[in-house]
């Protein structure tokens, strides 16, 4: 058994029926799909990649060979999908979120507090000789529910966050929003009094779960992933603070002009410590090349250069933790 475990949480929410909402499937249809296929792709790597409406490649591809190559223990959660992966994995919960613009909240606040107990009962029960939790998400839309979350917390983020689209979709993102937030039936004070309130309300179930995960966990963690997990770290010092902590996002959330990533952590989090890899470094991984043994490889890095996809399924903590352990002459057989 490794001493780190790479869980990859899968969930859904109904904001995926607003058009041009995220690019992390090819068609409307296929959107439904793509977070089963990320969990499957990195439970075996045998089943079909989601692609982008460009054709654009899943970052499941690179954080798979990453998790070959690192020799990490790999579980996958399901916290609510429209479709659940079709490989092993826990599931904790038989719903997914709601539109809350459409809805009084995401996710009913009985089943939200049910959920945070069953996620934090489980990780009591999973992890106990792990060293490391590295925690990774794929929920479509994941971005539009991360600014729900951040502004059911008091936060004003509006334009910050990023997306998988190039250029971002800022107008459709605060839009939602803003009218989900307008319906709001809770008092700043009792979310206050009960932070997962916040994420019933705005947001979804991966972040419950997450949330209850770092909180159970007393060794290091890792959140894999850019806004989305930086809104579950805001969610975990809402509900306690935790100080062991790493976000690891990818080097094209850093270098993201269509958001405001490092002025996002230092509004939300000022103390986090960030942990990535640089993007002049990403080519330089010719281990990695040559494990994916995909000429697709450099390509998708060309496309995410150019903002497209950017992070997701923990692309960005993989390729940190094996440009590091390239550095440190681990993968000299891959050479």
């Amino acid at each position: 058994m490794s001493k780190v475990c790479f869980i990859l949480i899968v969930a859904s929410t109904e904001l995926v029926k607003h058009p041009g909402i995220s690019a992390a499937g090819a068609n409307h249809r296929e959107l439904a799909l793509t977070s089963a296929r990320d969990a499957e792709y990195i439970y075996s790597g045998n089943t079909t990649l989601p692609v982008s409406p460009s054709g654009i490649v899943s970052p499941a591809l690179i954080s798979k060979a990453c998790l070959d190559l690192l020799g990490y223990d790999i579980k996958i959660v399901d916290a609510g999908s429209i479709i659940p992966p079709q490989c092993p994995h826990e599931s904790l919960a038989d719903f997914f979120a709601s539109d809350p613009c459409t809805e009084n909240a995401a996710i009913d606040f009985q089943k939200a507090e049910k959920l945070y107990q069953k996620a934090f009962d489980f990780a009591q029960n999973s992890f106990n000789n792990y060293q490391e939790l590295i925690i990774a998400e794929s929920v479509v839309a994941g971005t539009t529910t991360a600014l729900g979350l951040l502004t059911a917390l008091g936060h004003s983020c509006f334009d910050m966050v990023s997306s998988s689209i190039p250029q971002g979709n800022h107008q459709l993102k605060n839009q939602i929003i803003k009218k989900a937030w307008s319906q709001n039936t809770l008092s700043s004070q009792e979310i206050k009094q009960n932070p997962i309130l916040a994420a019933a309300s705005m947001g979804d179930g991966m972040q419950i779960v997450a949330c209850a995960f770092m909180q159970t966990f007393q060794g290091r963690v890792t959140l894999a992933g850019g806004s989305q997990m930086l809104a579950v770290k805001a969610l975990s010092d809402a509900v306690s603070v935790k100080k062991d902590l790493v976000l690891s996002p990818s080097p094209w959330i850093i270098d993201d002009k269509s958001a405001s990533f490092l002025n996002l952590v230092e509004k939300i989090s000022p103390q986090t410590k960030l942990e990535y890899i640089k993007r002049k470094d990403v080519l330089l991984l010719d281990s990695l090349n040559q494990a994916i043994q995909n000429p697709k490889f450099s390509t998708i890095v060309e496309n995410y250069n150019q903002g497209h996809v950017k992070e997701g399924v923990g692309m960005g903590a993989m390729l940190k933790r094996c440009h590091v352990a390239l550095s440190r002459g681990r993968f000299e057989n891959m050479q």
